[in-house]
């Protein structure tokens, strides 16, 4: 970007069949070298996988903040986000960043104020209630097996799907496990508000002990991103 003065945002106007319009508003003071645009568009409701999706907005943001984005799917290495609004207006160097983990816990990072941002999510992997549903009487999922009984330092959590799986209190959080519940430790924590946009639809395909999670990505989407990292 050539200025610090930045007013951008991207959003998805029409779908039909296989095309997507996308409208890409700039501020009138702002001055583009390069923009990176990348988007997904699928049917939740045909689709063969799990999938669910929200957006994270924030005003007068810097410093981090860690917020738990879990939802109808357990552990996927599908998971897509980007900026999708940005807005500065403030001459300090800025680095932004935002990143996923395993446990689906959104960090997102500023080193100077950030005016106004969004950010959209989407996670797509197989339903839980598929992932042990083939192994017998162990029925929780735990990384990448079925196990009979969650191991020790983890708890039980079941989906809407009636599917289980084994899960850890993430310590970005500031939770700790207590009595089978995570709880609030000794760290403070700030939280964003996180609306759900998507639901999940079913999953053919099984996910058996000690076998590889696997889900098939359709072409697709309905959202769109752009996204900045250093200005």
């Amino acid at each position: 970007m050539a200025s610090s003065n930045v007013q951008l945002s991207v959003s998805p106007t029409n779908l039909q069949g296989t095309k997507l319009t996308v409208k890409i508003t700039v501020g009138s003071k702002t001055s583009l070298t390069r923009i990176w645009l990348s988007w997904l568009a699928f049917s939740p409701s045909a689709a063969s996988f799990g999938s669910y999706g929200g957006q994270v907005s924030q005003s007068k943001y810097s410093g981090s903040v860690s917020n738990d984005i879990s939802n109808s799917l357990y552990q996927t290495p599908y998971v897509f986000y980007g900026l999708n609004l940005i807005s500065l207006s403030n001459s300090q160097p800025l680095d932004f960043s935002s990143s996923v983990d395993n446990n689906f816990v959104l960090t997102i990072s500023a080193s100077s104020l950030v005016n106004d941002f969004s950010l959209v999510y989407i996670a797509l992997g197989v339903s839980p209630s598929k992932l042990c549903s083939t192994c017998g009487v162990s029925v929780f999922a735990n990384s990448d097996s079925c196990v009979a009984a969650c191991p020790a330092g983890t708890y039980a959590h079941t989906y809407k799907d009636g599917g289980v799986s084994c899960r850890v209190c993430s310590s970005k959080l500031g939770m700790t496990l207590v009595n089978g519940k995570c709880v609030i430790g000794s760290t403070t924590v700030s939280t964003v508000t996180t609306t759900t946009i998507l639901t999940g639809a079913s999953q053919a395909s099984n996910y058996g002990q000690q076998s590889s999670q696997s889900t098939s990505q359709s072409s697709a989407s309905g959202a769109s991103s752009a996204q900045s990292t250093k200005t």
